[in-house]
C-alpha cells in the first residue's frame, strides 16, 4: 500500500504581455569554439591567428527578449584597459540558449605573436555606453554580464 498521495504542480503562466517574476538575470558564455569546432577550454591556452578567425560562442540568458552584445578585450587586467578588440551582437530570441559567431580578425595584432596574453570574453545584455567606469564596459543601470577568460598565444597566418 503506498503512502505517497498523487500531487500536481502548476507551471507559472508565460505569457509574454506578464511582467517577469525574477530579476534581470545575468547572460552567461556556455561555451567557445574555434572554426575547426573545437571547444575551447578555460584557462587555455588558446593559439589565435593574427589577422583571421572566428570563435563561435554559445550563450544562456533568461531574459530572451535582450539583445546580447559580445566583446573581447586583450589583458584588460593591465593598469591601462584598453578598447575591445572584436565585438558581435546577437539578437533577441524565442529560447535561453543562442549561438553567435565573431569575427577574430581584430584580436591579435603584430605585437601579441609569441608574447602570452590574457582575452577576455564577456557577455552583456544593454548597449555599452561611451563613458564611464568601469572603462571600455560601462553600461546603463540594471545591466548585467559575465565573462570567460583564456590565455592567448598569437601567430602569424599560416
Amino acid at each position: 500500500m503506498s503512502l505517497l498521495a498523487p500531487s500536481c504542480v502548476s507551471p507559472p503562466a508565460l505569457q509574454l504581455d506578464q511582467p517577469d517574476a525574477g530579476e534581470n538575470a545575468a547572460p552567461v558564455v556556455t561555451s567557445v569554439s574555434n572554426a575547426a569546432a573545437v571547444e575551447l577550454v578555460e584557462p587555455g591556452p588558446v593559439t589565435l591567428e593574427r589577422g583571421r578567425g572566428t570563435l563561435s560562442i554559445r550563450l544562456r540568458d533568461a531574459d530572451v527578449g535582450d539583445t546580447l552584445n559580445v566583446r573581447m578585450y586583450v589583458d584588460y587586467n593591465r593598469p591601462d584597459q584598453t578598447p575591445a578588440r572584436a565585438s558581435c551582437r546577437v539578437a533577441p530570441g524565442t529560447t535561453v540558449d543562442r549561438t553567435t559567431t565573431c569575427d577574430i580578425s581584430g584580436v591579435c595584432t603584430s605585437a601579441d605573436v609569441g608574447v602570452e596574453r590574457l582575452l577576455w570574453i564577456e557577455v552583456f545584455d544593454r548597449e555599452l555606453l561611451d563613458g564611464g567606469q568601469p572603462r571600455f564596459r560601462a553600461m546603463p543601470a540594471g545591466g548585467a554580464s559575465s565573462k570567460w577568460h583564456f590565455m592567448m598565444q598569437c601567430r602569424e597566418p599560416q
